[in-house]
């Protein structure tokens, strides 16, 4: 591709970002896992976790240069799985994160510190399993 090819397509995509709630993946919860599913194909799931093996979830900030994106990081102990605030039913995992991961704490203890500042990743431990 060349360097203009380029600079078209990131300036088409900064003039017309795609809808907000026009998610490419869904966070799916019930009371036993969190699933994460392609839009275009919900039937398979691209990884699922139960809730029981979650050591630790972080939440933190990625600087994507222009705007910052506000992520979760589930950690069991053999795999990490991440979601964040692009996902369909980013709210709804959060709002129910309480709930399912006793002593997690809820997001208006956390939210401020990890978005802000801003462009820093202010990492901050929302759950840890004891």
């Amino acid at each position: 591709m060349s360097l203009l090819n380029f600079v078209r397509r990131a300036w088409r995509r900064l003039v017309n970002p795609p809808p907000r709630g026009s998610a490419a993946y869904w966070i799916v919860i019930d009371e036993e896992r969190m699933r994460l599913l392609r839009c275009d194909r919900p039937e398979d799931a691209v990884w699922e976790v139960q809730w029981a093996r979650i050591v630790e979830a972080v939440a933190f900030k990625r600087d994507l240069y222009a705007v910052d994106q506000i992520c979760m990081r589930f950690d069991t102990a053999e795999f990490t799985h991440e979601v964040n605030e692009e996902m369909g039913g980013w709210s709804e995992m959060l709002a129910a994160l309480p709930e399912l991961l006793p002593s997690a704490a809820p997001q208006p203890e956390w939210w401020a510190g990890v978005a802000f500042p801003a462009f820093e990743t202010n990492a901050t431990t929302v759950f840890i399993r004891d």
